[in-house]
């Protein structure tokens, strides 16, 4: 039996035999034969297992790995190179599994006839045994950039901000920076701003920072994967690496980390693997923006790109709740065509709605209650002007200015014009909402 190097930390490892087989049989004298055993249907779920927590050992039944073997073989040594895997085989498949250990298992077991030899698997044969400096640089460095990308897979659920920042510090503890910063692209072009910090890296320290920023902002403008090799004028003592999270046309962030815990200086090496596994992180990141766009637009009306009624008036109430809180105003103005146009008339009532989100200010939301219903939600601080008896020059100009979207719609189209204010009409969305239809009347 060919033997694989063990050095596993024993506080890395959970003392378990993963087993990837689906067939009842083989697992039950499987776990006749080894204990303890943790089993898995499918090999991708094992494989993410395996990067979480070292097993002491690794069977994967070929059936359940046909086509794949080699690759996963392959990830799985790649992830644990100090972890015994073999293959369980029916006797008919007895030379796939064999070739199968050419390519790197510790052994193949041929079932039912050869169930008493699994603890074999685990017997220690030092004649075989390699020291742990046996394995190379590249090796721990490929280890650990499975592990790594496994972990990022994780985060694959995540909403775009808590993803970059988490994958960030995943990617620097897969390289084992001593400290490292997170730049996001400076709002209306301006340049890098740091937005989150690694070990012994400190936002405060604008020494500290100047060479990171100064790398990010070079990142930003090239897109180039950077690295600075220590004993470089204005690098750090152990170098720099810098690295774009960007994908097509988009950077969603930089990269930026100086030194190693262990002492030794960046290399091309790590710059690769850096640049790697932000790739990934940028996949992901994009992915979740997606999503999180996808899943507005689920809540707007397709046409106008208001918010459909429900979601509206769920932001309404959110907005109440606020201003109860903080003492404030919350406005709601209704917006509808004067009676005669029909609510056939879709193209007219979906062109009018466009044009009152068009007209939204910063801090306005509009909505879409009825066919041809529109509402627009708008706050008063306590720093706005005072109103008068009528409802004040903020909701008045307000709705004179959505009214006139209408007119630019249409310039035969007048709109009827309806608001209510909370507290003073109302304690809930709904109560505005009956106020302001009461209060609906042509606009001048």
């Amino acid at each position: 039996m060919t033997r694989q190097p063990c050095t596993t930390d024993p506080a890395d490892s959970d003392g378990t035999i993963i087993v990837v087989c689906r067939d009842p049989a083989r697992r039950a004298a499987v776990e006749r034969a080894l204990r303890p055993t943790r089993t898995y249907r499918a090999a991708m779920d094992a494989l993410l297992a395996v990067a979480r927590k070292a097993p002491r050992a690794v069977l994967l039944n070929l059936q359940d790995v046909s086509g794949s073997a080699r690759d996963v073989l392959a990830a799985l040594r790649r992830c644990r190179p100090d972890v015994p895997i073999a293959i369980l085989v029916a006797p008919e498949d007895e030379p796939l599994g064999r070739r199968l250990v050419a390519d790197g298992a510790a052994d193949c077991f041929v079932l039912p006839n050869e169930v008493a030899r699994l603890p074999a698997l685990l017997e220690p044969e030092t004649e075989a045994a390699a020291p742990a400096s046996a394995l190379t640089v590249e090796d721990r460095r490929a280890s650990r950039l499975f592990r790594a990308a496994c972990d990022l897979a994780e985060l694959a659920g995540s909403q775009p901000q808590p993803l970059l920042r988490d994958g960030a510090m995943l990617i620097f503890r897969a390289l084992g920076a001593r400290q490292g910063h997170v730049f996001a692209c400076g709002a209306a072009g301006g340049g890098p701003e740091p937005v989150a910090a690694f070990g012994e890296a400190d936002l405060d320290n604008l020494t500290g920072l100047e060479a990171e920023r100064t790398a990010a902002g070079r990142t930003l403008r090239t897109r180039e994967v950077l690295l600075i090799a220590a004993g470089t004028a204005g690098a750090p003592p152990d170098g720099l690496i810098c690295v774009p999270v960007c994908l097509g046309d988009s950077t969603f962030g930089m990269l930026c980390l100086s030194g190693k815990t262990d002492g030794t200086p960046l290399d091309a090496g790590d710059r690769d693997a850096a640049a790697a596994l932000a790739d990934v992180l940028a996949h992901l990141y994009r992915s979740a923006l997606l999503r999180t766009e996808s899943a507005q637009q689920a809540l707007r009306d397709p046409k106008t790109g208001l918010l459909k009624a429900d979601p509206f008036l769920t932001h309404l109430e959110t907005r109440l709740a606020q201003a109860e809180a903080l003492h404030t105003e919350v406005g709601l103005v209704l917006l509808e065509p004067r009676p005669g146009v029909s609510p056939q008339q879709a193209d007219v009532l979906e062109r009018l709605g466009a044009g009152i989100r068009a007209a939204l200010a910063n801090g306005w939301e509009g909505g879409r209650l009825d066919a041809g219903l529109y509402a627009v939600s708008l706050s008063r601080s306590a720093d706005d002007a005072p109103r008068d008896a009528a409802g004040g020059d903020l909701y008045g100009a307000a709705a004179t200015r959505l009214a006139e979207a209408g007119r630019q719609v249409d310039a035969g189209r007048r709109l009827r014009t309806g608001l209510a204010v909370f507290p003073r009409d109302g304690a809930t969305a709904g109560s505005l909402v009956e106020a302001a239809k009461g209060r609906l009347t042509a606009s001048v």
